[in-house]
């Protein structure tokens, strides 16, 4: 995952990450918000997919031909690094299934993941602020009027990703957007962009 920055701001994708996070289900296997339908995955490294389960609880990940498992420690904590994978404007199903000590299964199908860019925004307000707040940036309008069917968009706080159409792009940032238009016209690829800004917060 890369990183966008503005002058303001701050660090800790640890600490979006885990403002991103909600719990997908009242049984044991719960993923976090960034892991859901519609999500990007990082190109060309191993891309990690985790989440938590019952103490002990196998744990099997089907993307794309690739599969990982892992065992969920004492905290119910598990970690699964897919192998590498190419960009791909498919969007495919991924397949999570929980077995746990007793052989309870539990299984979660994710549907229309892309792989490709994935970018995290962070910091204050210059980061935070809308397409719809923006003033009047004809252009900036007029970008976000568009569907773009390779771009993923994700705010802290909200339950899954969503697709870059009109209504959740003018909800977005407006600099991470227009960054992200640019940066997937320019490559080509699947781009997902994730905001984990607040305004009024220190940078530091």
């Amino acid at each position: 995952m890369h990183k966008v920055k503005s002058m303001w701001m701050g660090h800790g994708m640890a600490s979006v990450l885990v403002m991103l996070a909600a719990g997908s289900a009242v049984a044991d296997l719960v993923l976090p918000a960034v892991i859901s339908s519609r999500m990007v995955l990082q190109r060309g490294q191993p891309a990690p997919i985790w989440g938590t389960a019952g103490a002990g609880s196998r744990v099997t990940v089907d993307f794309a031909g690739r599969q990982g498992e892992s065992i969920a420690g004492a905290d119910g904590r598990w970690l699964v690094r897919l192998a590498p994978l190419d960009a791909s404007t498919n969007g495919r199903p991924m397949t999570i299934v929980a077995v746990d000590p007793q052989g309870q299964r539990e299984e979660r199908r994710l549907d229309d993941i892309l792989v490709g860019e994935v970018w995290l925004g962070s910091g204050q307000s210059n980061m935070a602020m809308p397409v719809n707040q923006y003033g009047q940036d004809r252009a900036l309008a007029a970008s976000a009027a568009r569907s773009y069917p390779a771009i993923r968009l994700i705010r802290s706080g909200e339950a899954a990703w969503q697709a870059a159409e009109p209504p959740a792009n003018r909800n977005f940032s407006a600099l991470l957007f227009a960054f992200g238009v640019v940066l997937q016209r320019e490559l080509d690829v699947p781009v997902g962009l994730l905001v984990g800004a607040v305004g009024g917060t220190p940078s530091g």
